[in-house]
């Protein structure tokens, strides 16, 4: 999937969930490229990556304002959620270039990025 010079601002949940593939067996969940964007101001997170087996890139992008609460209460401007134990085989990569994560915050842990 891929998002370019795009808004996404005050929504009820996260701004942007990349949620693909299936853990379980492995299925190619794809990538994100999310380019020259601004995430601001989402009440449950801005960007949360939950994909296995594809590699995502975030760049030229301004992530500010989110606000990650409640139990899950992790990672305001960015959750990228990484497992490499059975039965939760993922190998990924997230890149960030050029970006700036400001005013972020989380009730549990990672402000900014977890």
């Amino acid at each position: 999937m891929e998002i370019a010079n795009c808004t996404i601002r005050n929504n009820g949940g996260r701004g942007v969930l990349f949620n693909g593939g299936n853990p379980i067996n492995n299925a190619d969940g794809g990538s994100l490229r999310l380019d020259s964007s601004v995430i601001e101001s989402n009440s449950d997170g801005g960007v949360s990556l939950h994909t296995p087996c594809g590699d995502s890139l975030i760049s030229n992008c301004v992530i500010q304002g989110n606000t990650s609460s409640g139990s899950g209460g992790r990672g305001g401007g960015i959750h990228s959620l990484v497992a490499d134990s059975a039965p939760w085989k993922w190998t990924r990569t997230l890149q960030v270039y050029n970006c700036t994560i400001q005013n972020n915050h989380a009730e549990q842990r990672g402000g900014g990025v977890y």
